[in-house]
């Protein structure tokens, strides 16, 4: 449910507009339950970023490229042209 929503807010609002406080809502759950399920920000960004790639939401993936997101800067050569070409 939660990474769900986080995922929407990403599609919506651009990766770096995932936040604690903005996913809670969108989820309808406290910041806290946000917290407890993902740690800090950069855990709840890099699942986002997981996510993205399992629903093919490539330009949330290559938002988090240009945004210098630890999980995306692993992606595959092949994964990173694709989230690239997506932003075009």
């Amino acid at each position: 449910k939660v990474l769900n929503a986080a995922l929407r807010v990403a599609v919506r609002d651009g990766f770096v507009g995932v936040k604690r406080d903005v996913v809670a809502r969108e989820a309808r759950v406290g910041k806290a339950t946000v917290s407890y399920a993902f740690g800090d920000l950069p855990l709840l960004r890099n699942a986002v970023v997981e996510h993205a790639m399992k629903h093919q939401q490539w330009k949330v993936v290559g938002e988090a490229l240009v945004a210098q997101n630890g999980r995306a800067k692993r992606l595959s050569d092949a994964e990173k042209h694709r989230a690239y070409a997506s932003l075009n």
